[in-house]
């Protein structure tokens, strides 16, 4: 038994010795090509023409976006636009081994309205600069047994009640004749700052019952969001660029990375943010891994977790990746290996 449990422990450290100098670094940024990082800690996304964000944004008054910035310290981000008249950004958190988006804000001109979301993706409060405020109730809105309302994208899914409600207060005001809420005459800035005729919702500003109060500032983000575009519409949008974001940093840890050190290499795939791979290149032995977790993302600390078997033998390994964002790119921290026995040695790493 104690010659099983020594062999274990050298294999491990063999293995340590071999993941030595970890080479993984991050943000290649969506699948759209590599994330560049910047002397102030920010990593940029370029936005071409083909990037899912840039298709999301078609449309709206915030489309043509050059660039977005992550800031790992923070845990926020902001689009970067060729004017200064239209801004975006928010901030992000992770819980449950989820990133979830948790603030949404965007502008126009003098015009902005800001969206808080809860853990379960939920739109918890939207205020705007005119004063306007909503709060989710704490029981649901309305009932959400609408077929047209299954939606893929887990903001959407997650808000079907506060869409229900969209689609409602829009079928209504495509029946009324009160003034649009908007900009004086019933106006509202465009993109790039142009002016078009701000949609008929229906709604007035004393109406202040639960409907007409969500109905309100839905209103009001739609005219900043797309002005054109009722109400429905660009709410939908905005969950769409809100999941898009949230998949970019998710997928920024994506890609192949080579750890290495005197004698030895090893290849690590990461895959929707998660260690899918460890290969031993000179062997091109696989590890079997049985579980994949990323334990924890604050401020610029990274926390990867795998549970794998290791060079074909029947024990379980885990496996911890505990490590610092620097603003180079690179990762510099610990690995940690826990078996039968404990050993941890430093990691750098970087991408391949």
């Amino acid at each position: 038994m104690f010659g099983s449990r020594h062999n274990c422990a050298h294999r491990i450290q063999a293995v340590l010795c071999i993941l030595l100098m970890i080479s993984m670094h991050t943000l290649p940024g969506c699948g759209q090509g590599g994330l560049l990082p910047t002397t102030a800690g920010a990593y940029q996304i370029p936005l071409n023409e083909s990037h899912p964000l840039t298709e999301a944004l078609k449309g709206t008054a915030f489309q043509g976006a050059v660039m977005m910035e992550i800031f790992p310290q923070s845990q926020s981000f902001r689009l970067v636009y060729p004017d200064t008249q239209r801004q975006v950004s928010g901030q992000y958190g992770f819980h449950d081994e989820q990133f979830t988006i948790t603030q949404f804000s965007f502008k126009v001109g003098a015009k902005s309205a800001t969206i808080q979301f809860d853990n379960q993706r939920r739109v918890a409060t939207i205020t705007s600069s005119d004063g306007q405020a909503w709060s989710r109730p704490l029981d649901s809105l309305v009932p959400t047994d609408s077929a047209r309302l299954n939606f893929d994208n887990p903001y959407a899914a997650a808000n079907r009640d506060l869409l229900e409600v969209a689609t409602r207060i829009e079928q209504q005001g495509a029946n009324s004749s009160s003034t649009a809420i908007g900009t004086p005459g019933g106006t509202s800035g465009g993109s790039g700052g142009g002016t078009g005729t701000g949609p008929d919702f229906g709604f007035k500003p004393g109406s202040r019952d639960v409907i007409d109060s969500v109905g309100f500032i839905l209103a009001v983000v739609a005219i900043i969001w797309a002005p054109l575009a009722g109400i429905i519409g660009p709410l939908v949008t905005i969950f769409t660029v809100t999941t898009v974001l949230e998949n970019a940093l998710v997928l920024r840890f994506d890609g192949t990375w080579k750890a290495t050190n005197a004698s030895s290499n090893m290849l690590v795939t990461i895959s929707r943010g998660k260690i899918s791979r460890l290969v031993d290149e000179s062997s091109q032995q696989e590890f079997q891994l049985m579980e994949s977790r990323v334990r924890d993302v604050s401020g610029n600390r990274v926390v990867w977790s795998v549970l794998a078997t290791v060079l074909g033998q029947s024990t379980e390994v885990e496996f911890t990746f505990d490590v610092q964002e620097l603003a180079d790119g690179t990762l510099q921290g610990t690995l940690t290996a826990l078996s039968n026995s404990f050993a941890r040695v430093a990691v750098t790493m970087s991408r391949v």
